[in-house]
């Protein structure tokens, strides 16, 4: 997995790298704005390569204030 073309990090705290039955998820853990970014799964085998990106935009909550 990369984000913005750099490679993660296995780090359990953060990300969770999971594959169930040919299905390859990244899992992002505590989301905040600086995980906004390009992600890009790559994977190889003896018939080839190849990789998807997604982009996940993060969007945080707007503060409440007391009136």
């Amino acid at each position: 997995w990369l984000k913005n073309g750099e490679r993660i990090e296995v780090d359990d705290s953060k990300y969770t790298f999971t594959c169930d039955k040919g299905l390859y998820q990244l899992m992002i853990h505590n989301l905040d704005v600086r995980d906004d970014a390009e992600y890009t799964v790559m994977a190889d085998n003896r018939f080839g390569e190849d990789s998807c990106k997604a982009r996940l935009t993060v969007i945080p909550h707007p503060v409440m204030e007391e009136t």
